[in-house]
């Protein structure tokens, strides 16, 4: 699905658990396309520290599912620019296998300030050694 959507350009924006849909025949669907946009030519990167600064201060503002949100994305939803691209949906993805195989969200925290945190500092709940 998201090789499909990113073949026409398009960024969903908000991959998360409750958007990906299963049939009875172990199909696999997305939705909650209502967040979704096409990829501009020319994407900033939003990642000095007055910026990631401002995007802590701000954690309270953001709409969207932070437990999901790349770092590009949380920076940039502060500042309202939307200078991102495919990559926000493959973080996404990778936060939903990290919870599919260990049952919590890989920057879990009670407090959306302390996601963003963990989410900006790549600190994330350790990964099984059943796993590797």
């Amino acid at each position: 699905g998201l090789n499909y959507l990113h073949e026409k350009n398009i960024v969903h924006r908000n991959l998360k658990p409750e958007n990906v849909l299963l049939d009875a025949h172990g199909h696999v669907a997305l939705s909650g396309f209502t967040r979704f946009d096409h990829v501009k030519e020319h994407q900033k990167r939003p990642n000095s520290p007055a910026t990631i600064s401002r995007a802590l201060s701000a954690a309270v503002e953001v709409t969207g599912t932070p437990l999901y949100m790349s770092p590009e994305m949380v920076c940039g939803q502060i500042e309202d620019m939307e200078d991102y691209s495919f990559e926000i949906d493959y973080w996404a993805l990778g936060c939903l296998i990290h919870e599919c195989l260990h049952g919590i969200s890989p920057f879990f925290h009670e407090e959306t300030r302390q996601v963003f945190l963990r989410i900006l500092k790549g600190k994330h709940h350790p990964i099984s050694p059943d796993l590797s």
